[in-house]
């Protein structure tokens, strides 16, 4: 559904929605003089993840794009990552209907043609919380009057719409209104809508902290078994101590190395949505990479690695942070890689949010701080088996021995590259064989 932050704002929101509070209670009524204030816009956000529940309505078009998009969702949110979620989506004029159920990173999709429910990876596309952090993420709230929602009074604020996310052609001028009870201080509506009509996105918020249950629908075991991609007289050993190791550090539930032989190696885990974390971990090798950035110049959608090179050099190349959800990156120089790596951590920053520091050698550490010296003001990429995984903005030349992963998605996600790079590359190159449920076996050939 590219990133000029309003940093504070974006810290605020990221905090609230994506870590949590401990502590739920009764809505309070706020203070008067803050209806008309960014700060109270703001508060609302941070009050919503304090709620223990709430019913939400999404409903988005995009067209004129590439391909046209279309969708309308209803369903309800229980503190703190469940969400029971029925609608369709509508792509190129194709139709489907998604009934979901989705705890933590599982997600149950009932399927319609075999009345049953299938586990599969969680997606962030139905997440309400998500989607909604997302779309606020740039801020710069400002209060421009009051309507009735509902029945009753909210304060409107303007925002700026988080564009890469809802329009990644970046070609569009949106408009985001977002909608405060002034009686309970929470969002109750959040609208945005370009100019032409062609981008319209509008989530609706009610029932907060009212009586839900939502119940996980299926459970079951599974096998995944993988094999050495070459023959191996050595060397498993090793790998599947490493593996086990990654495993342990990923936070995965339920997960556990079940065997290993000279040229296979087993493991049993409960969810099949974390099937495709398992695979990662298993048969990525961990590069690290850090490099300059820079942001592109003229109209993105054009880029291509021929044009990127032909612009910014021949060891120039595309990338994007996070997947392909926010603005295009130029990728340059390479600063770091593994073998300037003496070790990694797990921890949290002064935000509570997950990050993945790096203890680099004296030489490396002398190399970064010369080069970051000279590109303040501008991204530097951390690249994880060529995918960018964060982009800070360089706000000053580095110093001393550790590096600091920031701005990751999520704490598992921390884990998973902490272990990574803790560990090193496996000596032995896997391949997934087979994943077995309760007798049945898909291969994958």
């Amino acid at each position: 559904m590219g990133r000029r932050v309003c940093l504070n704002c974006f810290c605020l929101i990221v905090i609230v929605l994506l870590v949590g509070c401990a502590r739920r209670g009764p809505i309070s009524r706020p203070d008067q003089e803050l209806k008309k204030t960014e700060a109270f816009a703001l508060e609302s956000l941070l009050k919503l993840e304090n709620q223990s529940s709430f019913k939400f309505r999404l409903k988005f078009e995009r067209k004129g794009g590439l391909v046209d998009v279309e969708g309308s969702f209803e369903g309800s949110y229980l503190f703190p990552d469940m969400s029971s979620v029925s609608g369709y989506w509508s792509f190129a004029g194709s139709r489907e209907e998604l009934t979901v159920i989705t705890s933590g990173d599982r997600q149950f999709r009932f399927d319609p043609e075999t009345g049953t429910w299938v586990e599969e990876a969680a997606s962030e596309e139905i997440n309400p919380l998500r989607q909604l952090e997302r779309t606020v993420a740039l801020g710069n709230f400002e209060y421009i009057g009051k309507d009735r929602i509902g029945g009753r009074q909210a304060g409107r604020f303007s925002f700026e719409p988080n564009l890469a996310f809802l329009d990644p052609r970046m070609e569009k001028d949106l408009k985001g209104r977002m909608w405060v009870s002034e009686k309970t201080g929470l969002p109750v509506k959040v609208r945005v809508d370009s100019e032409d009509k062609k981008i319209f996105w509008n989530m609706s918020l009610f029932d907060f902290n009212s009586p839900l249950s939502i119940e996980v629908p299926v459970r079951h075991a599974y096998e995944a078994t993988f094999v050495a991609r070459e023959s191996q007289n050595g060397g498993m050993h090793l790998t599947g101590s490493l593996l086990g190791a990654r495993l342990s550090w990923s936070g995965l539930k339920g997960v556990r190395l079940k065997s290993r032989t000279n040229q296979r190696l087993k493991i049993n885990f409960e969810s099949f949505g974390d099937r495709a974390e398992i695979i990662r971990l298993v048969s990525r090798p961990g590069s690290l990479s850090v490099r300059l950035a820079r942001w592109p110049e003229g109209p993105v959608f054009r880029l291509s690695e021929e044009v990127v090179k032909s612009t910014y050099g021949p060891e120039a190349d595309l990338g994007f942070e996070q997947g392909n959800m926010t603005k295009p990156l130029i990728l340059l120089d390479v600063l770091l890689t593994n073998d300037d790596l003496k070790g990694a951590s797990f921890g949290y920053d002064e935000f509570s949010r997950p990050i993945v520091d790096m203890e680099i050698t004296t030489e490396a550490a002398e190399r970064l701080e010369e080069a970051t010296g000279r590109h303040i003001g501008n991204p530097m990429a951390f690249l994880i088996d060529g995918k960018v995984v964060s982009a800070p903005i360089v706000r000053g030349a580095s110093s001393g021995n550790m590096g600091r992963i920031r701005g990751l998605s999520s704490i598992k996600e921390a884990k998973s590259i902490w272990g990574m790079l803790a560990t090193g590359p496996l000596p032995v190159d896997l391949a997934l064989k087979s994943i077995e449920k309760l007798g049945q076996k898909t291969s994958t050939k």
